[in-house]
């Protein structure tokens, strides 16, 4: 089947493998949801109390992580513009194991 952009080449994902699906298997069956729920409810009420810990665990469950960015400053302070160029040379290089360096 030949790539068309735009197209996910697998759309169910990678299948699981043999050892993740017993680890997940083995995770349901010892955490109830009744237990689960009282675990998130005493991590909220940590976090609450000014766990900073249990904040950051369930915030990041909750809201994801942060991402972290780096801003790219002159000696003026102005943000610097990072521009990319690429020539067919060089991409044919790449495909081909070569660094591009010559």
């Amino acid at each position: 089947m030949p790539f068309v952009k735009g197209q996910v080449a697998n759309p169910n994902g990678r299948p699981r493998k043999p050892v993740e699906e017993r680890y997940t298997k083995a995770v349901y069956s010892a955490v109830k949801p009744v237990e689960l729920k009282e675990i998130v409810e005493k991590l909220r009420d940590k976090a609450i109390r000014g766990d900073v810990q249990a904040a950051k665990l369930l915030l990041g469950y909750l809201l994801g992580l942060p991402v972290a960015t780096t801003k790219l400053q002159g000696e003026n302070g102005d943000l610097l513009k990072v521009i990319f160029e690429h020539s067919q040379d060089t991409t044919s290089d790449i495909s081909q194991g070569s660094t591009g360096d010559r």
